[in-house]
């Protein structure tokens, strides 16, 4: 799900209509299965099924990611509004830009 947040540097206490924001995702956690680990093996178990959920949902991420921007590439855009479309950073964008020209995996 996509979010628009503050920005972290914002200060407390600012009103609202003067604050930066930005867009981030968040990941809706599975509370039904996390309380049936919690009961039956504790909270060592339920952390570590969360850190696992939450690495493969970031491996998919970082995959599906990487597919859109080149497919923006194959398309001529360039890095600002494949980051905006996608919603990445310049620089993270432009870091999968340079692994899609370096590898030349384009097509």
């Amino acid at each position: 799900m996509i979010w628009q947040a503050i920005k972290e540097n914002e200060v407390p206490g600012k009103p609202l209509r003067e604050c930066r924001f930005k867009r981030i995702r968040l990941t809706v956690l599975c509370i039904e299965e996390d309380l049936e680990v919690l009961r039956n093996h504790g909270h060592s178990a339920k952390r570590g099924q969360q850190i696992l959920g939450m690495t493969q949902e970031a491996v998919v991420r970082y995959a599906n990611d990487f597919k859109r921007v080149r497919e923006c590439l194959k398309e001529g855009w360039n890095i600002e509004p494949i980051s905006y479309t996608i919603g990445l950073s310049k620089s993270l964008t432009k870091e999968y830009v340079d692994m899609l020209n370096e590898k030349e995996i384009l097509f």
